[in-house]
């Protein structure tokens, strides 16, 4: 609420006695800037908005508050724990862990934060429908993310009857876009890329 005060000080004596009645004044309602004037009578204005009687800034607001530090983020898994996530999930789900780091190099290249133009989060680009289907709550932690891929590539190998190459093409663009092309890699420049260099990473790495 605004507030005005009239001391009935002379200006002479404005120092000490107005400046006591600001400081009530500031304090009061938690205002936060007086101004000070004299009046045509020759009364000491106090106001905590500025007017004729009162134009003068007699004490400033207070600066604003610095804003809170916000939590910075999680630090992301160093590639040494991601083995060793890989390593766990791939003994519990079945699925070879030359496999799955194969799928995390070509999808991610070891980024758990990683997020592609369509919208495929952490380390198996885990599109957000997948990631529902298999219980994720959080897309980007590597726990999590690893182990709904490999269930998802598990899903493929037991739908294409082991083709490793028909699998990937799913994990890719999707099991019914590779249905639809006849149980073939769909005729997608983007799949017809992935593949071949999944099994390369593979191949590399001595998987079959």
């Amino acid at each position: 609420m605004a507030s005005t005060i009239a001391t009935g000080l002379r200006p002479a004596r404005l120092t000490r006695a107005s400046l006591a009645a600001a400081a009530l004044l500031a304090s009061h309602g938690a205002l936060a800037q007086v101004y000070a004037g004299v009046s045509p009578t020759g009364a000491v204005v106090l106001s905590d908005f500025r007017s004729e009687d009162a134009p003068a800034v007699l004490i400033a607001a207070p600066p604003a508050p610095a804003p809170e530090p916000s939590a910075p983020p999680a630090p992301a898994p160093a590639r040494a724990d991601v083995h060793v996530i890989v390593r766990e999930v791939a003994a519990a789900e079945g699925v070879p862990a030359p496999l799955l780091h194969a799928v995390i190099a070509v999808e991610s290249a070891y980024d758990p934060r990683a997020v592609s133009p369509k919208g495929a989060q952490g380390l198996m680009q885990l599109m957000p429908e997948t990631a529902r289907r298999f219980g994720v709550s959080d897309p980007f932690d590597a726990r999590q993310n690893v182990r709904a891929g490999a269930r998802y590539l598990k899903d493929l190998l037991a739908l294409f009857g082991g083709d490793l190459a028909l699998a990937l093409a799913a994990y890719n663009a999707g099991e019914q876009a590779v249905l639809r092309a006849g149980r073939r890699i769909p005729a997608y420049a983007e799949t017809q890329r992935y593949v071949p260099r999944v099994l390369a990473r593979l191949a590399r790495a001595g998987g079959a």
